[in-house]
């Protein structure tokens, strides 16, 4: 997808208010999950996507090392660098074995945002990214998940975003969750569509009176209005709500924020709020 020029990426405005020493961004699904070693080999393979399309940007540069931040590894962009020129194969068999599908899936997601910070993907570099999903057996919908929420992360989206390929995509992954209904609700959905929603965000509510109490045809207490919540079970883009009468019955759709990613519910909650 083209970057949209007019508008200032959501990404760069993170990193132009807070230093990378400050670490702007989330700590990193493999900090804590793999060893040291294991996040230096995948710095260095990041690095060696990043070398392959020739000249690294100062933003790329300063995004990287935010990233090796979060990872929680030495930040020297130069060091990452000089040893993806001598990435070999058997280095990249190794890194393979070793990472799990969520931490291939982070793979993907982290080189999609590196790529893309600062311009469009060229053809080659949308076609060393399906290598990248190839080589490292990343399945259709990771990759459908990976490039919507770096489109998200990187605000890059326009206003014809729904139109594309692969925001119909992502749309088709959408987790449908249902809210059971009694007569005696009154629901109403309570968040606009194309948000991001947290997990126990209220998303709804509902309202009934008490009974009116009477005696010898007096009423004696006034009826009282009680309002009931309603939160999400779950986080991610919220594609569509619908209420059935017929069925007493709610529904709200929701594109998933992959498990890689939940240390990001923060960014998106306060990008897209």
């Amino acid at each position: 997808m083209m970057m949209n020029k007019t508008k200032t990426s959501r990404m760069l405005e993170v990193l132009q208010t807070v230093s990378a020493q400050l670490n702007p961004l989330p700590k990193h699904s493999l900090a804590g999950h793999v060893d040291k070693q294991t996040r230096q080999w995948y710095a260095v393979f990041l690095a060696s996507l990043l070398a392959d399309t020739g000249t690294v940007s100062k933003l790329q540069s300063e995004y990287f090392t935010s990233l090796l931040i979060s990872l929680d590894i030495d930040a020297d962009v130069g060091y990452y660098l000089e040893r993806a020129s001598r990435l070999d194969d058997q280095q990249i068999i190794d890194l393979i074995r070793l990472l799990d599908s969520d931490s291939t899936d982070a793979l993907l997601f982290d080189a999609l945002v590196l790529l893309r910070i600062d311009q469009p993907l060229s053809e080659s570099q949308g076609e060393l990214l399906s290598a990248v999903a190839d080589v490292f057996s990343v399945p259709e919908n990771s990759i459908t998940l990976a490039s919507f929420w770096a489109t998200k992360a990187l605000d890059v989206d326009d206003d014809n975003f729904r139109k594309s390929v692969l925001y119909q995509k992502a749309e088709k992954l959408a987790v449908d969750k249902k809210i059971k209904l009694t007569t005696l609700e009154s629901f109403k959905f309570t968040l606009a569509h194309q948000k991001f929603i947290s997990k126990n965000q209220v998303i709804g509510e509902y309202s009934h009176r008490n009974e009116i109490n009477s005696f010898g045809g007096f009423f004696y207490e006034q009826p009282k209005l009680e309002i009931f919540k309603i939160e999400s079970t779950i986080l991610g883009w919220l594609v569509d709500t619908k209420i059935s009468t017929s069925e007493d019955l709610a529904q709200y759709l929701v594109i998933p924020l992959p498990k890689y990613l939940n240390n990001w519910c923060s960014f998106y909650a306060s990008a897209y709020a």
